[in-house]
């Protein structure tokens, strides 16, 4: 009970104790090697998480990470029939709260919330959350709060800021594609979106390809 769930980047899932976790010395900083393997995913599994894998399909599934204990290996295999082959967007841990949803930001600008109650009740197995049309991917998918704010990002450095609310953001069932929030010019793509409960002391860090690095105050983003 003590151990925690670890996915890498590599896919790779495993349960490990503290007294391995102690000797990566997480909290320091260390040169990055050309064979570095990060960590996706390193959280506490006392409480029995429910872990959710979103693809880049629209598609989602429980991950099975209670038998990494004995036999550790590559995430498809916790996952149910179904998701062969997709590419996996994020693994968000699950909290049961009702006032929580789960934003989704696809390519071509749209967004939409889904309440939290639809994902702790898939069990074992996949279900499709997002229509998408061809050619369009899932690019980012995070916890909402209520009251809350979202920030979306495109190709072009190009920065929106949007409240979490029923009015501007209404819950939607799984095969909506929901609203267009952020129009594109041609050639420009949706990057990706983060969430927050609120504003304060938040701030956003963009790095580009070249590995350029700008860190933004949230609170300056007019909404």
């Amino acid at each position: 009970n003590e151990g925690k769930l670890l996915i890498q980047d590599n896919n790779q899932v495993k349960i490990v104790t503290p007294q391995i976790l102690g000797k990566l010395h997480l909290d320091k900083s260390c040169q990055l090697g050309e064979e570095t393997t990060p960590a996706r995913l390193i959280w506490p599994i006392e409480s029995k998480p429910k872990i959710l894998a979103v693809t880049k399909n629209g598609r989602v599934a429980l991950v099975k990470w209670e038998f990494a204990g004995q036999q550790p290996g590559l995430l498809e295999k916790f996952l149910p029939s179904g998701l062969e082959g997709e590419q996996i967007v994020t693994l968000i841990p699950l909290q049961d709260n009702e006032s929580l949803s789960l934003g989704l930001l696809s390519s071509d600008g749209r967004f939409k919330r889904i309440p939290i109650e639809e994902m702790l009740e898939l069990s074992g197995r996949a279900a499709t959350i997002l229509k998408l049309k061809d050619g369009v991917i899932l690019t980012s998918a995070f916890i909402c709060h209520p009251k809350g704010e979202v920030a979306i990002v495109s190709s072009y450095g190009r920065i929106l800021k949007l409240n979490i609310n029923d009015e501007a953001m209404p819950l939607m069932g799984k095969l909506a594609q929901g609203p267009i929030t952020m129009k594109t010019s041609p050639g420009e793509l949706i990057i990706g979106g983060v969430s927050t409960p609120n504003n304060d002391n938040i701030s956003i860090i963009l790095i580009t390809k070249h590995g350029k690095i700008k860190k933004i105050n949230f609170d300056s983003l007019r909404v």
